[in-house]
């Protein structure tokens, strides 16, 4: 699974998932093997092992199965419609519609953005969404999270220009609301004479063990080759043995003119990274205009 295995990388490997590793296969492979022998008649054995062995197969996939490294270099230029390699890919929707945003999108609309934070409790969701959708708001992009006993919520509300003042009081004077503490304010759309169209769109997904620093590791790569992060989330998940696994899903864009091969150097750079924080997967699926 290395780009470039060796002896030492295959023992430290074996040696750092072993525990593991045979813990899974005896569970497996003992009682199955008991019952095989002493209650299987012999016409039933081999298939019974082939069948415990395509299971074993299944098991031992989901433990340490990852993004596949394949020695094929990138095969058509960015105008092209597929790329192989580790996890590059090309996809042809439109870039207009993959940064779509609600605030450019609709310009006969007021937006705004409500974030509130609390006690947690059931009902915070459909009660916001009531009082927004009550007052004339409409609810786009959201993101409602529980951290510990707090619940946090950031949302996009469009609204038309009549019903601006009706629902921002409408918000504030909400009394169930109030443990909120809601905040609003209002959104405007890029300066076009500031702002610099991009050329490329990439869709990062990092999946490795936990530690610190992760975050920033990714976040200073992209940049430090002036690429923009438009949306981004993270997240802690269960993986393989219980391990804790950390997530990042980013939507990012690039103004620079990137060719086939500053593509391949920014990949390059990203599989580096990937070696570097010991990541289990990392997929980059790329657009250019």
């Amino acid at each position: 699974m290395s780009d470039k295995p060796t002896i030492s990388n295959a023992l430290s490997h074996y040696k750092e998932n072993m525990g593991e590793d045979l813990k899974a296969l005896w569970k497996i492979w003992i009682p199955t093997t008991f019952l095989n022998f002493a209650f299987m008649p012999l016409w039933g054995r081999i298939p019974w092992v082939a069948g415990t062995s395509f299971l074993w197969s299944m098991v031992l996939s989901m433990m340490r199965g990852g993004a596949i490294t394949d020695g094929d270099e990138l095969a058509a230029d960015l105008t092209g419609s597929a790329v192989t390699g580790e996890s590059l890919h090309l996809f042809g929707d439109s870039l207009n519609d993959y940064l779509a945003s609600p605030v450019d999108l609709d310009k006969t609309q007021i937006h705004m953005c409500v974030s509130a934070s609390g006690p947690d409790k059931v009902g915070w969701v459909s009660m916001l969404a009531r009082a927004v959708s009550d007052h004339g708001g409409n609810v786009t992009h959201s993101k409602m999270i529980r951290l510990g006993k707090e619940f946090t919520v950031l949302m996009h509300v469009s609204v038309a220009p009549k019903d601006r003042k009706n629902i921002i009081a409408g918000l504030y004077s909400h009394d169930e609301l109030e443990p909120l503490n809601l905040k609003i304010s209002g959104l405007t759309r890029r300066q076009t004479g500031m702002f610099v169209e991009p050329t490329l769109a990439l869709t990062i997904h990092c999946v490795g063990k936990d530690r610190p620093g992760m975050l920033a590791e990714v976040a200073e790569k992209l940049s430090g080759r002036g690429i923009s992060v438009e949306n981004l989330s993270t997240e802690l998940r269960r993986g393989p043995g219980g391990r804790r696994d950390f997530v990042i899903n980013a939507n990012v864009t690039c103004s620079g003119l990137y060719d086939q091969d500053e593509l391949k150097t920014l990949f390059a750079d990203m599989r580096k990274l990937k070696k570097k924080l010991n990541l289990d997967v990392l997929d980059i699926r790329a657009q250019k205009i």
